[in-house]
């Protein structure tokens, strides 16, 4: 019953809740770049904040019914799908000095992540991008990467979280899924249910990103009270 009452939500709602948790996560990650600030982390945080922003325009436009072709919301999930593997691939580089040349390498994941997207717009502009299984399992893989970067830390929930977002938000992407009925037509019958799975993507990752924040704070509040106390 439960289920059915929240289909009965207007796609809209979903995709306007979802668009705000991508800004509230793009928030914690502004906030980690401050907090990271001169180390070689910055531009992983940098290329979170541009997911996010990409999620929060997708979304946006999803919820004010601007996007109403499938092959139009396939590209712009899939450009949010290619930035939000970015960070991982930016911290598997973080290592001075070659850290800045690495983020050239980056962005050119991202391109060739894109490839289906700019194919598919020349050749068959109606056409819903058919990801490559060699992409699909570059979002799984990559993915799982950054969890594991920060799952054996205090930031181990806060990753777990983020991570379990960014798959759900992307799913369609995901090997053996069927972009096309992922992610289907804003005036469709199947959006209302697409649109709130994307609003739990989108809300795993923002309270992932407030929960790392947090530990954060916390964390410096508690070093900062150690020389008072000493």
């Amino acid at each position: 019953m439960i289920s059915t009452t929240l289909l009965t939500i207007p796609a809209s709602v979903w995709w306007s809740v979802s668009a705000l948790a991508a800004l509230v996560t793009a928030g914690t990650a502004m906030r980690a770049a401050v907090s990271t600030r001169g180390s070689t982390a910055v531009p992983a945080t940098l290329w979170a904040i541009a997911a996010c922003l990409s999620l929060a325009l997708d979304t946006g436009l999803r919820a004010s019914g601007a996007i109403s072709q499938p092959s139009a919301a396939a590209s712009l999930r899939m450009v949010t799908a290619a930035l939000s593997l970015c960070p991982a691939m930016s911290l598997l580089g973080a290592k001075r000095p070659q850290h800045g040349v690495w983020q050239f390498i980056v962005a050119a994941l991202a391109v060739i992540l894109l490839l289906p997207t700019l194919a598919t717009a020349l050749v068959r502009p109606d056409s819903v991008p058919d990801a490559h299984l060699l992409g699909r399992g570059f979002v799984v893989i990559l993915s799982l990467v950054g969890w594991m970067n920060f799952v054996a830390t205090r930031h181990g929930p806060a990753a777990t979280l983020v991570t379990l977002g960014q798959l759900v938000v992307v799913r369609g992407f995901l090997p053996l899924v069927d972009s096309e009925q992922a992610f289907p037509p804003t005036a469709s019958t199947a959006a209302p249910m697409a649109a709130a799975i994307d609003c739990l993507g989108g809300c795993l990752a923002a309270v992932g990103g407030l929960l790392a924040m947090t530990s954060s704070l916390s964390s410096l509040s508690s070093t900062r009270r150690r020389p008072s106390l000493a």
